[in-house]
């Protein structure tokens, strides 16, 4: 081998070296940075269900939300790897809400021993009223949700709407937009019973 080789060789290895050493680096700057400290993504992608349904009936655990103005229904699977990083943040999340909103949580699971596992593991029942949907048969024969996580916002028990959502941030969203779709109602109804009665 010549001393050129050599060389090359030796630049080579020392290139590899501090290709690792680079990687060992990010990925150790990875580790430290916590979600918590990234920002809530608010994103609500609306999705095709079955709005203006009014159930038949609810789980035990979330019937009282079926009698509020407004209620919130994070819909979570032990399956969806969304769902693991969302659900640690619904404690927190309720705790710092200053609303009257209804928030209930549906866990859709396979078994309720699976569904359980998931409450306890991320503290769902922490603050909020938890139901376990076995198969997602209530979500899927009442509303016709079947994906997770997804937010359902209700108005007096009946579906109004329903999105795929990357956090809990979306909660201020959809509620927001509704507020304002309400107020956008609100002025049509104003305005039509206006030019119905014009003043003579």
């Amino acid at each position: 081998m010549t001393v050129f080789e050599i060389i090359v060789v030796v630049a080579l290895l020392l290139l590899v070296v501090g290709m690792i050493g680079m990687f060992a680096m990010m990925g150790e700057l990875n580790a430290r940075v916590s979600t918590a400290d990234l920002p809530e993504d608010p994103t609500a992608l609306p999705i095709d269900v079955r709005t203006g349904a009014m159930p038949a009936r609810w789980p035990a655990e979330l019937a009282p939300l079926a009698a509020e103005d407004i209620a919130v229904l994070l819909v979570v699977s032990p399956l969806c790897a969304a769902c693991a990083r969302i659900a640690p943040t619904v404690g927190t999340h309720q705790a710092a809400r200053r609303d009257d909103i209804g928030f209930g949580v549906v866990v859709s699971c396979s078994s309720t021993e699976n569904g359980a596992d998931f409450v306890r593991t991320h503290r769902l029942d922490a603050g909020s009223p938890v139901a376990l949907d076995v198969d997602g048969r209530w979500l899927t024969d009442e509303f016709g949700v079947s994906m997770s996580p997804v937010l359902m916002v209700f108005q007096q028990g009946r579906l109004v709407s329903a999105s795929t959502i990357a956090s809990l941030a979306a909660v201020d969203v959809v509620v927001r937009q509704l507020h304002e779709k309400e107020e956008q109602d609100g002025t049509s109804d104003t305005e039509i019973a206006a030019a119905s009665h014009p003043h003579g």
